[in-house]
Parts: structure tokens; sequence; C-alpha cells
């Protein structure tokens, strides 16, 4: 396609100047995040789930034994063993 090795260099450099600036400005919102205790949740919602502890709500419908719900959610698939003796 051309532009030989100096091409390669300026794509070299490209990448190292992209990985310094995020790392320059990356580092120091994490660093800070981190003093504040704003970088993760608490050990109890952690367990807890955040869907219920955060969002106020489950994610997912646990309902699928409920016999009166119907659809291609709450159906099980039974498995069927194959026959393959052929």
């Amino acid at each position: 396609m051309g532009g030989g090795w100096a091409l390669l260099a300026a794509h070299i450099i490209q990448i190292l100047v992209i990985v310094g600036w995020v790392s320059a400005t990356m580092g120091p919102l994490f660093y800070i995040l981190r003093k504040l205790d704003l970088l993760r949740i608490s050990a109890d919602d952690e367990l807890a789930g955040m869907d219920l502890t955060r969002h106020g709500g489950l994610a997912y419908a646990y309902d699928d034994d409920d016999p009166h719900i119907k659809g291609s959610q709450n159906e099980r698939m039974e498995l069927r063993p194959t026959n393959n003796s052929s």
C-alpha cells in the first residue's frame, strides 16, 4: 500500500501519543475517584446486586416457574436424546 517505514513509524508515534494522553488524563481522574471512594460500590451492594440496590428493581424475570405466564421466555425446553446410530 506504500508508505514504508516512515508510515509505520508515524503510526507507532501516534499510538504512543494516544497512550500518553489517556494515561495523563485518566490516571489522575481514577486516582481522585479512588481517594473519594467513588470508584467502587460497597461490598453489601455488590453482593446484593446493583439492579436492586441502586436501580430499584430486578433486571431479569425469575418467574419462569409460574404456570400462569405463557411465552417463549418462560417455557422450558426439554432436551431429548438423539438417535445417531444411522
